[in-house]
């Protein structure tokens, strides 16, 4: 009697046990956000040059600025930099003075202190003129050469701007990238829970959040980066377009 007793519990155990087992191997979903980025370097890189002369009226402003143009196309072709790669900045760019007395610009005229003749001095000038283009090379190496020789003829140029012929090209391996990542996040959840992944069950750029992931992953790397860190997280290496995308990655493990 006491046998079939223990039969019949050790019978109700049973399933219990080999559903317990069932929901512990049941698949789990893991969602991660990992982001790509990658320095590419410059196709071309642009600068502003930008000068100004003076004059004793208008037209020799005028005369002053072209023969400054001359000798600034000058320079750049000895430092290898055609024609075609010279164009003219925006009209409403703040680098570009138009010709204007000097009084108009707010350019106040140096006393004479002496006594001297005026008549026998050389009149002073009064108008200014200036001018700029926009510069086109093809490296870092080329645009320190032509920072060097504008400097020596008092033309001021702007940093280097960085750009890329197919910006769209690169973006797409920053997404390659960061699914390779989302794939190690992933792996390292599973393996620490003792799981393996079996397969994505989904994929978004957009994620389910009021933040892009690309944004609320920068600002979780923020958080604990510090402020030399910080700093690193949007500085980018000369000569080079910084690329970056992110992407939400559901992942399903199980045992």
């Amino acid at each position: 009697m006491m046998l079939m007793r223990v039969i019949a519990a050790f019978a109700l155990l049973v399933p219990g046990a080999a559903l317990a087992q069932a929901r512990a191997a049941q698949p789990v979903t893991v969602e991660v956000i990992a982001i790509g980025e990658i320095d590419a370097p410059a196709t071309y890189l642009t600068m502003s040059a930008s000068w100004s002369v003076e004059g004793t009226n208008q037209a020799a402003a005028d005369k002053a600025k072209l023969a400054k143009l001359a000798e600034v196309l000058k320079v750049l072709a000895d430092a290898g930099v055609p024609n075609s790669a010279i164009t003219e900045l925006p009209a409403d760019d703040p680098l570009r003075i138009t010709t204007a007395p000097k009084d108009l610009l707010g350019i106040e005229e140096t006393a004479d202190a002496a006594t001297a003749d005026a008549a026998t001095k050389p009149a002073e000038p009064s108008w200014t003129a200036g001018d700029g283009k926009s510069i086109r090379v093809t490296s870092m190496a080329q645009a320190a050469a032509v920072r060097t020789a504008l400097d020596r003829i008092s033309v001021t140029l702007s940093q280097p701007e960085a750009h890329l012929d197919d910006q769209a090209a690169v973006y797409r391996q920053a997404k390659v990238l960061a699914l390779r990542n989302a794939r190690l996040d992933g792996d390292a959840y599973a393996r620490e829970m003792g799981m393996r992944v079996l397969r994505v069950s989904k994929i978004s750029e957009t994620g389910n959040n009021i933040m892009l992931p690309g944004f609320q992953e920068k600002m979780q790397r923020l958080m604990g980066a510090g402020p030399d860190g910080m700093k690193e997280l949007f500085k980018s290496r000369p000569g080079t377009v910084h690329v970056e995308a992110a992407v939400v990655v559901e992942f399903v493990v199980a045992l």
